[in-house]
């Protein structure tokens, strides 16, 4: 996007003024458009790209770590609807045992996650 006219760039950037998101001293690493805060998120209004901002390099390690839990968390909430359709189907009783146990593993640990998470106060 950083090959845009100059004109489609300001007239982004000025849209997104008119939507009162707050211009932020910070520049898009892509296209070093002025970075802007809309909601909870930092977004350049001319590549559309969203940014999390971090002050330490610890803080950054904490903001990586807590985005795999919640990638980790989503793709475990996948299986456990995929599980849940194959409980649903089968009519295997050993099947329907480890379908089972493993359903519930895979819910424990999307709680851990959340508890972890919201521990934090970051979910």
């Amino acid at each position: 996007m950083a090959d845009l006219p100059l004109e489609e760039k300001s007239r982004r950037i000025s849209e997104a003024l008119k939507r009162g998101w707050k211009m932020l001293s910070e520049v898009c690493p892509g296209c070093g458009a002025p970075l802007f805060q809309t909601n909870d998120e930092t977004i350049c209004p001319v590549c559309n790209a969203k940014y999390i901002l971090v002050k330490s390099d610890e803080e950054a390690v904490e903001e990586l770590l807590r985005l795999k839990l919640i990638e980790l968390k989503d793709r475990l909430s996948s299986k456990a609807e995929e599980i849940t359709r194959g409980i649903a189907e089968t009519e295997n009783y050993q099947e329907l045992t480890i379908l089972v146990n493993l359903l519930n593993r895979i819910l424990d640990a999307i709680h851990k996650i959340k508890r972890i998470t919201e521990k934090e106060g970051k979910v």
